[in-house]
């Protein structure tokens, strides 16, 4: 029978990533690969809080109708799917397209 593996805990902080990435980089620019270190200075950037990744998340247009509603109509309309998903009712997003 053989002994049980030790325990091995592995913590990666924000910090450690962006050491990472500076490595990355600094390899990059010294390969001349400066897609590359493009791609770690965004890296850097996003793991820093000062790049902001922001993505539209469902069909095209499917936020139109949120554009145009006034201040309380958008209130009103975030507070009913608030109250939704607090009890649990699907949101009109939870649809199939």
């Amino acid at each position: 029978m053989s002994a049980p593996l030790p325990k091995v805990t592995a913590v990666i902080t924000r910090q450690r990533l962006i050491e990472m990435a500076l490595e990355a980089r600094k390899g990059a620019l010294e390969a001349k690969q400066y897609s590359a270190a493009v791609a770690a200075t965004k890296e850097i950037g996003i793991l820093s809080g000062i790049r902001i990744e922001r993505s539209e998340r469902g069909m095209p247009g499917e936020f139109d109708e949120l554009e145009r509603m006034s201040a309380g109509e958008l209130r009103a309309f975030v507070e009913k799917m608030l109250a939704q998903a607090a009890i649990g009712e699907p949101s009109p997003s939870d649809s199939c397209h």
